[in-house]
């Protein structure tokens, strides 16, 4: 896959997770090869990470890509994620997300979980 294209299913995902399409975004995962692992969790099925986005997703706000790179099948965005939890709150947050065979098989997210820890109580 070429950078070009990984850029692009990465920002699709992150498109359709912005429009809270969790459907769509479930279609750029891996259904076999798949990891995500953030302060708030680890995954390794796509259907089960997508319903926990899903149960969080009123929260989310918007989401602004502040920079974005790639290199072969790695991908890295910094984000502004806004959710409002007692008030609307603007976190920045990094992600490195990698592609293989056209669809995302890892994504690492690190960002200050603390609201989000003492909102849910994980």
């Amino acid at each position: 896959m070429s950078d070009t294209d990984a850029l692009a299913l990465v920002d699709a995902y992150l498109g359709a997770i912005a429009k809270r399409d969790f459907d769509a975004a479930r279609g750029y995962l891996s259904d076999t090869d798949f990891r995500y692992v953030s302060p708030i969790g680890k995954y390794d099925d796509a259907d089960v990470f997508i319903s926990n986005i899903e149960r969080i997703g009123p929260i989310l706000v918007k989401m602004e890509t502040r920079f974005r790179s790639v290199q072969g099948s790695r991908v890295a965005h910094f984000l502004d994620v806004t959710v409002s939890i007692a008030e609307y709150v603007t976190y920045r947050s990094a992600q490195l997300t990698e592609v293989a065979n056209g669809r995302i098989t890892r994504m690492e997210v690190i960002f200050d979980a603390s609201d989000y820890q003492r909102m849910f109580g994980e």
